[in-house]
């Protein structure tokens, strides 16, 4: 007979979860000029997965910008026209009717300004949509277009990116084991400590953490 330490234990069939998982889409229609990363490897967040032709989206960028301009130069002209006509009113040179008008028509050149102003943004936003990154860091699987594919929002998923580290463990718990870990978890002298035993028989070394009860058991 010997005399040890014993620490109570529970174990319990889990499945391992990724935290997130997200298919990669293109929202613009192109081209696939590039696809950089190797199938199967480990991605750092805000990398540059794939590239879509970008010519066509900076050309409509560079419309809408002129299309802003003119609506611009066009309501300046109608502010300077409503300014002039409110002096000829005051004047009693002209009558309020044609005030009225001038008013009218910088209302609907500002109007047009903002349409113009609302058309560039979305462009600009469509052409930031050439590129794809990654979203976080993670393993990425096997592509689904090679370059030179015409990709777009109904090509479905190009590639499928997993985080890894950290991930979830998730397990289905009796109510008579949760509620022993939970009166463990708030005693002041120690708590259980999560430890996973892989397929093989061994067991990580580093603990994990209770990050989660469903509230159903």
């Amino acid at each position: 007979a010997v005399r040890r330490d014993v620490t109570p234990t529970i174990e319990f069939v889990a499945r391992v979860e990724a935290i997130d998982t997200v298919d990669l889409e293109a929202r613009v229609t192109g081209f696939l000029l590039h696809r950089d990363f190797a199938e199967g490897a480990m991605v750092e967040a805000d990398q540059l997965l794939f590239q879509i032709e970008r010519e066509p989206y900076e050309i409509a960028v560079a419309a809408r910008s002129a299309d802003v301009e003119r609506m611009a130069a066009t309501l300046l002209n109608a502010q300077q026209q409503r300014e002039r006509m409110a002096e000829l009113v005051r004047r009693d040179a002209q009558p309020q009717a044609r005030l009225d008008e001038a008013i009218a028509a910088e209302d609907e050149a500002r109007a047009a300004r903002d349409a113009a102003q609302a058309a560039l943004r979305q462009a600009q936003l469509e052409l930031s949509y050439t590129e794809i990154r990654a979203p976080f860091a993670g393993q990425i699987g096997r592509a689904a277009y090679a370059r030179g594919a015409v990709v777009g929002p109904n090509s479905g998923p190009l590639a499928r990116l997993v985080q890894l580290d950290p991930i979830y463990v998730a397990m289905p718990v009796t109510d008579r084991a949760l509620l022993a870990v939970r009166r463990a978890q708030s005693a002041p002298e120690g708590a259980y400590q999560p430890f996973l035993r892989l397929a093989d028989g061994s067991v990580l070394e580093e603990p994990g953490e209770f990050a989660f009860y469903d509230p159903q058991v």
